[in-house]
Protein backbone atom coordinates (compact mmCIF):
# COMPACT_ATOMS: atom_id res chain seq x y z
CA UNK A 1 0.00 0.00 0.00
CA UNK A 2 1.35 3.70 -0.95
CA UNK A 3 0.91 4.99 2.45
CA UNK A 4 1.05 8.71 1.38
CA UNK A 5 -1.50 8.16 -1.46
CA UNK A 6 -3.77 6.69 1.40
CA UNK A 7 -3.48 9.61 3.61
CA UNK A 8 -4.15 12.54 1.06
CA UNK A 9 -6.96 10.17 0.14
CA UNK A 10 -8.31 9.86 3.03
CA UNK A 11 -7.62 13.40 4.51
CA UNK A 12 -9.56 14.91 1.85
CA UNK A 13 -12.28 12.32 1.92
CA UNK A 14 -12.65 10.89 -1.43
CA UNK A 15 -13.13 7.49 -2.22
CA UNK A 16 -10.65 5.48 -4.75
CA UNK A 17 -13.72 5.43 -6.99
CA UNK A 18 -13.13 9.35 -6.98
CA UNK A 19 -9.24 8.75 -7.66
CA UNK A 20 -9.92 6.66 -10.49
CA UNK A 21 -12.54 8.96 -12.34
CA UNK A 22 -9.67 11.34 -12.52
CA UNK A 23 -6.72 8.84 -13.24
CA UNK A 24 -9.78 7.93 -15.88
CA UNK A 25 -9.69 4.27 -15.25
CA UNK A 26 -11.95 1.62 -13.56
CA UNK A 27 -12.28 1.70 -9.51
CA UNK A 28 -10.63 -1.67 -9.35
CA UNK A 29 -7.89 -1.15 -11.24
CA UNK A 30 -7.26 2.12 -9.21
CA UNK A 31 -7.68 -0.18 -6.22
CA UNK A 32 -5.21 -2.55 -6.97
CA UNK A 33 -3.19 0.28 -8.00
CA UNK A 34 -3.32 1.80 -4.51
CA UNK A 35 -2.59 -1.34 -2.82
CA UNK A 36 0.31 -2.17 -4.78
CA UNK A 37 -0.74 -5.18 -6.84
CA UNK A 38 -0.88 -3.44 -9.96
CA UNK A 39 1.93 -0.50 -10.42
CA UNK A 40 1.01 3.49 -11.47
CA UNK A 41 2.71 4.54 -14.38
CA UNK A 42 4.86 7.94 -14.29
CA UNK A 43 1.97 9.58 -16.20
CA UNK A 44 -0.90 8.44 -13.35
CA UNK A 45 1.68 8.78 -10.70
CA UNK A 46 2.58 12.66 -11.92
CA UNK A 47 -1.27 13.66 -12.29
CA UNK A 48 -2.48 12.31 -8.82
CA UNK A 49 0.96 14.65 -7.29
CA UNK A 50 -0.53 17.48 -9.02
CA UNK A 51 -4.01 17.10 -7.89
CA UNK A 52 -2.69 16.68 -4.44
CA UNK A 53 -0.46 19.13 -4.26
CA UNK A 54 2.40 17.04 -3.26
CA UNK A 55 5.58 15.52 -4.66
CA UNK A 56 5.62 11.88 -6.33
CA UNK A 57 7.81 10.88 -3.39
CA UNK A 58 5.63 11.85 -0.88
CA UNK A 59 2.45 10.47 -2.62
CA UNK A 60 3.93 7.36 -3.19
CA UNK A 61 5.68 6.18 -0.30
CA UNK A 62 5.22 2.81 0.88
CA UNK A 63 4.89 3.66 4.56
CA UNK A 64 5.48 6.72 7.23
CA UNK A 65 9.56 5.46 7.60
CA UNK A 66 10.23 5.68 3.61
CA UNK A 67 9.07 8.80 3.64
CA UNK A 68 12.39 10.16 5.60
CA UNK A 69 15.06 8.91 2.97
CA UNK A 70 13.06 8.80 -0.22
CA UNK A 71 12.16 12.71 0.31
CA UNK A 72 15.30 13.87 1.10
CA UNK A 73 16.89 11.86 -2.24
CA UNK A 74 14.75 12.45 -4.69
CA UNK A 75 13.44 16.49 -3.83
CA UNK A 76 16.85 17.53 -5.16
CA UNK A 77 16.31 19.81 -8.07
CA UNK A 78 18.46 18.15 -9.85
CA UNK A 79 16.54 14.96 -9.91
CA UNK A 80 13.08 16.51 -9.83
CA UNK A 81 13.85 18.57 -12.99
CA UNK A 82 15.43 15.05 -14.44
CA UNK A 83 11.76 13.37 -13.78
CA UNK A 84 10.04 16.68 -15.51
CA UNK A 85 12.69 16.12 -18.31
CA UNK A 86 11.36 12.38 -19.12
CA UNK A 87 8.23 13.16 -18.53
CA UNK A 88 7.71 16.03 -20.58
CA UNK A 89 9.34 14.55 -23.81
CA UNK A 90 7.70 11.31 -23.18
CA UNK A 91 4.62 13.04 -24.01
CA UNK A 92 5.80 14.48 -26.97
Amino acid sequence: MYHGLYVARRERRLKQKDLAKVLNIHPVTYQRKEIGETPFSLDEAFILARFFGLTVDELFAKSKEDVGWWTHFYSSYSFYWLLQFFWITSNH
